[in-house]
């Protein structure tokens, strides 16, 4: 008889590298406390693991009629016959305001753009003419013309009259260079307002609101350069100081009202914008716990300042989705989408505003998250009704967007999913190259959609190409700090449809192949985020240390860098030269990061494999089996599911079987009712099925029989829903059982 054995989730007997040989964790109590205290002292609460307290004031808030009434009333009103000049510009302009507050993006453009016309040919003052502007310029950056934008902001800089005015004017061409991806901009407009803030310190008479003003505008400034730089710890920093210099401000606006500066609201909108870029600062460090309580405290002020039904208070709901979602906590991401959604059509806004196809795509994502292709579908067709009159964001949402290319994908139109991942694949080799990590998912997914088609030889020429970069650990994500459901969805979808097409060729190679990409899918994930937040304190030599600080930074500045590049490549207007800069700066910091990792693994293989352990091949598994052992190796797929059985010496054993996830988490669940039964007495304990015992064991183990039929003992390797079902219940043919006596005490 058989013995078997369960090696856990992940190839214990391959991996066990994170304890020490007594099974002592690897990382001390001193190193531990030196890990807390890279949290540099912030006061840090855990919010609720529930939305339910956001949830309860959303929905207390109900719209007010008479508002919404008299926000489309003001959008739409007329100028009456005869208003010219001044008088024209002003009604123009407050109407753009309102039109904006109805996500009427076009019109608010053509009523600010003739507003600022007007205001400029008249005899006025500097100080309005740099209002209208400024709303303008911030107009234009909203709908995608960053050009237009930092082009305006260059007329308010040269116009200013003072250091204080221009200091505002610098603090926009700052954030819109960042927006454009314009690093080298940003960084030489911040050297300006360090300029300015020297000057304007030697104002005389100035009042102390306006100093602190140009400080606070400063800090911020300085916080967000140093997160797009990478250097997410100075930023964090930064933006806390800015938090702190705009709250001293408040405090006195309140004490002592009309000081000369920033009006109150005006500074309490600035505090929440500044919450928000801290907790986008710290969501790409890859704390999103602590990032949910900076948004959560935005959105109740929020909700208590303008309530529900306000375009900034439902951005922020939308921020606090993506976050959630982040974290795996789809369904609640859901909900807050959905409540986006209905606010902004209770709202009346415009159609075509951005919110609306955010919102529905958030629903979208969160339902192929949760495995609900079906749904997702239905949700992409109704946005695609929403942008029948609009190309742009129809081509962004259904030419070029991974998660409908895998609803796609599931929904069984593979030849769609194969489109949109050749577009999307071209699109991130042009921009970001062959050999980023990025580019080489793209490429696999475009290789799973291939598979789908029965192009074997294309999805196995797509997969060649991108396994040897989705698998290296010298070039994993130049983001990988920014881990998530998503980008692990994606992952699964890639591999599976890699070992189907591995399984349906006759490469000599397949099993082994197969199950190197099992173990990868199966566990680094956790592994790697699991040793990244011990990698410094782990590391006790001096050289090692060094190496590790630099590999680390290195990755940080080039998972920022990857951002600017995305944002220069989705904005309307491109900035050829920034692209070309970045460029260079991205293959000259991924080159030096793969060097100083190769480094690494040369000099210091242990302290390698603990931070990224490799996916374990079937040498290594065969070395670690005694005379008489097998494995058995599971994964299971969404459509499809994979078996290897692996002896210790002689041919692997590898099958795709016919059971998806729900079909094996099913048969589970049944067989499990006589194994953990909440019974009284015996004659309450269900019969054990052993006829879908029998049958489990035909479908999923019986093809690979070969590998493990001469073994004395078996170690299992479950995945998903198999390791709740000890394999030594699954019989060989079906016998008849006969039946227990009933009414016996337990």
């Amino acid at each position: 008889m058989k013995t078997i054995m369960r090696a856990g989730v992940a190839l214990g007997l391959v991996l066990l590298t994170a304890c020490d040989p007594d099974g002592k964790p690897a990382v001390s109590l001193q190193q531990a406390r030196a890990i807390a205290a890279e949290f540099q002292g912030q006061s840090f609460q855990p919010p609720p693991r529930t939305i339910s307290d956001i949830a309860a004031i959303l929905d207390q808030q109900k719209p007010d009629p008479d508002k919404v009434a008299a926000a489309v009333a003001k959008a739409d009103a007329q100028p009456p016959a005869g208003m010219q000049g001044m008088a024209l510009a002003t009604f123009l302009f407050e109407r753009g305001l309102a039109a904006a507050e109805l996500g009427r993006l076009q019109q608010r453009l053509a009523d600010l753009r003739q507003a600022n016309e007007l205001v400029r040919s008249a005899s006025v003052a500097r100080q309005i003419q740099q209002r209208y502007l400024a709303q303008l310029a911030q107009a234009e950056a909203f709908s995608g013309n960053l050009a237009t934008a930092i082009k305006m902001s260059e007329t308010r800089v040269e116009e200013s009259t003072n250091a204080v005015q221009r200091m505002g004017a610098i603090s926009g061409l700052v954030t819109w260079s960042l927006n454009r991806g314009d690093l080298a901009r940003a960084t030489a407009e911040l050297k300006k307002m360090e300029d300015n803030l020297s000057e304007v310190r030697l104002m005389q008479r100035l009042p102390q609101q306006s100093l602190w003003e140009a400080q606070t505008n400063m800090l911020r400034a300085r916080g967000i350069v140093a997160v797009e730089s990478g250097r997410y710890a100075e930023g964090e920093t930064l933006l806390r100081a800015a938090i702190a210099e705009n709250a001293r401000m408040l405090a006195a606006e309140r004490s002592n009202p009309g000081q000369a500066g920033p009006a109150l609201g005006a500074l309490v909108e600035r505090a929440e914008f500044y919450a928000l870029n801290l907790a986008i600062s710290i969501m790409r460090q890859g704390r999103y716990v602590e990032a949910e309580v900076e948004i959560r405290r935005v959105l109740l002020t929020r909700l208590q300042r303008q309530g529900r039904y306000a375009v900034e208070t439902l951005q922020t709901v939308q921020l606090l989705a993506d976050n959630l979602m982040e974290q795996g906590r789809i369904a609640e991401a859901e909900r807050l989408a959905r409540v986006t959604f209905d606010s902004f059509e209770t709202m009346k806004l415009d159609p075509n505003f951005g919110g609306f196809t955010r919102a529905m795509g958030l629903v979208a994502r969160a339902q192929m998250l949760q495995g609900d292709a079906p749904a997702a579908l239905r949700t992409f067709a109704d946005l695609r009704r929403r942008l029948v009159n609009n190309r742009q964001a129809r081509a962004r949402v259904f030419d070029t967007n991974p998660v409908w290319g895998m609803a796609s994908l599931a929904g069984g139109d593979a030849a769609e999913a194969a489109r949109v991942f050749a577009n999307v694949a071209e699109g991130r080799a042009a921009s970001l190259g062959e050999r980023n990590w990025d580019t080489a998912m793209a490429r696999a997914l475009l290789g799973a959609a291939k598979n789908a088609t029965g192009d074997i030889a294309g999805a196995l020429a797509e997969f060649d190409a991108a396994a040897p970069i989705l698998l290296q650990s010298s070039r994993q994500s130049d983001d990988e700090e920014q881990g998530s459901a998503g980008r692990d969805a994606q992952l699964r979808m890639a591999f599976e449809g890699m070992m189907a097409a591995l399984a349906a060729s006759n490469r000599p190679n397949a099993a082994e192949e197969a199950f190197r990409i099992a173990d990868a899918v199966r566990g680094q994930g956790v592994q790697r985020a699991l040793a990244q937040s011990s990698a410094r304190a782990a590391a006790s030599d001096p050289a090692l240390t060094e190496f590790v600080r630099q590999e680390q930074d290195t990755q940080k500045q080039l998972g920022a860098l990857q951002g600017l590049l995305t944002n220069i490549l989705s904005a309307a207007e491109r900035d050829d030269a920034a692209v070309r800069a970045l460029r260079v700066q991205i293959d000259s910091l991924r080159a030096a990061r793969a060097a100083i990792r190769q480094e690494i693994e040369r000099r210091f293989p242990d302290y390698a494999n603990l931070i990224d352990p490799r996916p374990a091949t079937v040498e290594q598994t065969r070395r670690s089996l005694r005379s008489g052992e097998a494995l058995i190796a599971t994964y299971v797929g969404q459509s499809q599911s994979f078996v290897w059985a692996v002896p210790q010496t002689g041919p692997v054993a590898f099958a795709a079987v016919k059971l998806g996830r729900a079909a094996i988490g099913e048969t589970v669940a049944n067989l499990r009712k006589a194994l953990d039964p909440n019974a009284a007495s015996l004659g309450d304990i269900p019969a054990f099925d052993v006829a879908l015992a029998s049958k489990l064991y035909d479908e999923l183990l019986k093809p690979v029989e070969a590998g493990f039929a001469n073994a004395a003992s078996l170690l299992v390797v479950p995945h998903d829903t198999l390791g709740q079902l000890p394999f030594g219940v699954l019989v060989t043919s079906p016998v008849q059982v006969a039946a227990e006596r009933e009414g016996e005490a337990l």
